[in-house]
């Protein structure tokens, strides 16, 4: 029974496996057409160099949040500590690698490189793992990093979520006191790592790829600075304190306007004025809204229609804010 079950699992394992190879394969040759065929409005060296950092900027933050440990806080108690022996690599890990790969594939793909993407990506995913010490405190601190990032898949409070991350990356540094609160903000953006290199890994990525994804890279990056503008809102909200920051609107404006010019000076518009008329709006309403408590109290499930349930309240969680995002992004393509 067991090994009827498990050649059962082999067969959809290896079917999955197949599906994304192919579809991994499918991406990365339509990349590389619509690279030979698309005149870059950049010199080389810019594009090459973007994809270069945009690709380590994804591996930190892969790193960062799912660290290669094979283990989960059960198998840490029941079967690390009574082996004795620290399991760093298992499948799970391979796929995070296979992933990894992929990210990097695309990306040199934009630019006419896509095997030394793949490569620079995987080596710089397992150097960046190889850095760390193989001892137990690193050990299950990347336990612990991985359950964070799983878990915020499923905890429906943003602000719990944002929390567990910030608390799981916080780099503690030694600063004078002061009531600034523009200097208080400006130490938990720093403070907070994976977001400076969220923003270096949505602009440099932006500018590799801008000349090839064309209508899909506008869409994708209305959605990414919407979701930055988030984190920006939440670095200067000090509600928890009893105090109101309403500059921090003043730097969700600020970060909108850099994004629209950066999306007038990467993808081509016949009416730029139009397109950053539409950023605008959708990166403000996007910030204040996801930045705002969110928290799914109670889940209903409905049927979708095309063979599965679905659930109104967690597409709102997820979606919340970047509707309106997304309607705007798609308007921003047909200009």
């Amino acid at each position: 029974m067991m090994k009827a079950v498990r050649s059962e699992l082999f067969v959809v394992y290896l079917f999955c496996a197949a599906f994304a190879a192919w579809a991994a394969f499918d991406v990365v040759s339509w990349l590389q057409a619509e690279q030979a065929i698309v005149a870059s409005r950049l010199p080389e060296p810019v594009g090459l160099g973007a994809a270069i950092a945009g690709i380590a900027a994804l591996m930190m933050l892969a790193d960062w949040f799912f660290p290669l440990v094979n283990a989960t806080l059960e198998d840490w108690q029941y079967k690390v500590r009574a082996g004795g022996k620290l399991r760093w690599f298992g499948a799970l890990q391979f796929i995070q690698l296979l992933v990894c790969g992929f990210l990097g594939a695309s990306v040199g793909a934009a630019q006419g490189f896509w095997w030394q993407g793949l490569l620079l990506a995987l080596i710089l995913r397992v150097a960046l793992h190889a850095i760390h010490r193989r001892d137990i405190p690193t050990y299950l601190r990347g336990v612990m990093r991985n359950v964070l990032a799983r878990a915020s898949f499923s905890i429906l409070d943003a602000n719990l979520v944002s929390e567990l991350l910030a608390s799981s990356h916080l780099r503690m540094r030694a600063n004078s006191a002061t009531a600034n609160f523009w200097v208080l903000m400006w130490r938990r953006f720093w403070r907070r790592p994976y977001i400076p290199v969220a923003f270096v890994a949505a602009i440099a990525i932006s500018v590799a790829i801008a000349d090839v994804f064309g209508d899909y890279g506008i869409f994708v990056f209305f959605m990414v600075w919407s979701m930055l503008g988030t984190a920006l809102m939440r670095c200067a909200d000090f509600s928890k304190l009893g105090l109101v920051f309403r500059e921090r609107f003043v730097v969700l404006g600020v970060h909108a306007l850099l994004g629209a010019l950066l999306l007038i000076a990467l993808f081509p518009f016949g009416q730029p004025l139009v397109a950053a008329a539409l950023f605008i709006p959708a990166i403000l309403w996007a910030g204040i809204k996801r930045s705002q408590s969110r928290v799914v109290e109670k889940i209903t499930f409905v049927d979708s229609g095309i063979g599965g349930l679905v659930s109104p309240e967690i597409l709102e969680y997820y979606s919340g804010g970047l509707k309106l995002a997304a309607f705007l992004g798609f308007m921003a393509t047909r200009i």
